[in-house]
């Protein structure tokens, strides 16, 4: 449907109908459907976010989107060997502030500082790092030498020369961190890899340039030789560097011009902090390639996304990145935690090919409900306690609307069943706001 400019929907909503000191409400309920302005929805606006807020066409929420456009096209473990189902973590690379290099700390992430360093000299603008493994991760964030892990970074330069360049840096400031041990090896498909591994371990190090990107690997093959390590390496590049292939870079003023809202999924998901500020696992629409990365278990999501026809994926205050920092843990593999979700609450939005695929969805997803804890006269919704995490309660709802299902979740019950209620609200009311 049409959606109307910030300032005009404030010139309609005067024509239409208000309520106390000017707050817009909802029209009347579409026939057959609830009056959803009398639902219990606490603190929590029922109103699409570009009816109050105005998006800022800024550096940083540029760089942000370009995170996410970026994580559409970075390969999983899944795309690389089928047994690498498992998400050991995640980490986006972005600015500070009004910053056109990336913060030096997210970079260490996924480098060791030696080559965090190396990359900001050489002005990366942002990236995407994501880890897989065949092992489930170990929560507490031990490292797991029994298990074949790929952890799998994207950064991207302002120049082919500036990638390029970095890419050569990098790789020799972590060769000269143990310069007496290391060996330099070459990927026979792909010579113009950078890449190390020390005689008697399991892991390779490896970096290449393409276009303005720098793709860094990080794998483990455990018991198994260079050929082996080599031949997963390999499997790793032929799996990204098409996906990159197929993703013009950006540039600084490319980035402040992207649209945060392509597919009119951001003005559906409820914002409890009501701030239009695109971030990475935060406030983000994705691909099924994309919110893959954000799955524990991608192979079960895979197949439950597919089987329902979910095409987009909506965050809202949901994912924590949970990357350790390698030089701080003494272990190259940069992941290890796995996936972990905003435990002070967030909204997950599904979108599905039509209401009989969301209603397929709605079924498989929060399958065990307490039929007391549904949040009041709110349609097609259901509530549960999750498992108790030995820190704190928690509590989840699910509701469907159309071709659309949510999933929601707080510390409280009263807390989830009314996130679950102004999603219900806000799905209803930006059919026509």
């Amino acid at each position: 449907m049409k959606k109307f400019p910030f300032r005009v929907f404030l010139l309609i909503a005067t024509l239409v109908t208000a309520a106390g000191c000017g707050e817009v409400r909802s029209g009347l309920p579409a026939a057959g459907e609830i009056d959803v302005r009398h639902l219990d929805v606490g603190p929590y606006s029922t109103e699409p976010i570009d009816t109050y807020k105005e998006y800022s066409h800024s550096v940083a929420n540029g760089f942000e989107s370009g995170i996410i456009r970026l994580t559409n096209h970075t390969a999983t473990g899944l795309d690389i060997d089928p047994k690498l189902k498992f998400g050991t973590g995640t980490q986006s690379i972005a600015p500070l502030s009004m910053d056109t290099t990336a913060n030096v700390s997210d970079v260490e992430k996924i480098l060791s500082k030696a080559g965090a360093a190396a990359a900001v000299r050489n002005k990366v603008m942002f990236g995407f790092a994501s880890g897989s493994s065949d092992h489930e991760p170990d929560r507490s964030g031990t490292s797991m030498p029994a298990a074949t892990l790929v952890t799998l970074g994207v950064m991207q330069f302002p120049t082919e020369a500036d990638a390029a360049r970095a890419a050569g840096e990098i790789e020799q400031a972590d060769f000269d961190v143990a310069r007496d041990a290391n060996r330099s090896v070459q990927l026979k498909n792909f010579p113009e890899a950078h890449s190390h591994w020390q005689p008697g371990t399991p892991t390779l190090g490896s970096l290449i340039s393409r276009s303005r990107y720098v793709v860094s690997l990080f794998v483990q093959v455990p018991d198994g030789g260079l050929p082996d390590i080599e031949a997963l390496a390999e499997k790793a590049y032929a799996k990204q560097l098409p996906m990159l292939d197929a993703l013009p870079p950006l540039s600084a003023s490319d980035a402040v011009k992207l649209d945060p809202d392509t597919d009119g999924m951001l003005r559906r998901i409820i914002s409890p902090n009501k701030l239009y500020t695109p971030a990475s696992g935060s406030l983000a629409t994705y691909e099924e390639q994309g919110f893959l990365h954000f799955q524990n278990d991608r192979a079960a999501a895979k197949s439950l996304f597919e089987a329902t026809r979910l095409d987009r994926f909506t965050v809202s205050d949901a994912y924590i990145p949970s990357a350790v920092d390698y030089s701080a843990a003494g272990n190259a593999q940069a992941f290890g935690k796995g996936i972990f979700k905003n435990a002070t609450g967030g909204a997950i939005l599904y979108r599905s090919s039509g209401a009989a695929s969301a209603a397929d969805a709605y079924s498989r997803l929060l399958e065990a409900p307490d039929a007391h804890m549904s949040p009041k006269n709110v349609p097609d919704s259901k509530c549960a306690q999750l498992p108790d995490s030995g820190n704190y309660r928690q509590f989840s709802c699910a509701v469907r609307y159309h071709s659309f299902v949510a999933v929601v979740w707080g510390r409280q019950l009263d807390d989830a069943q009314q996130r679950a209620a102004a999603q219900y609200a806000l799905l209803a009311n930006s059919e026509w706001m």
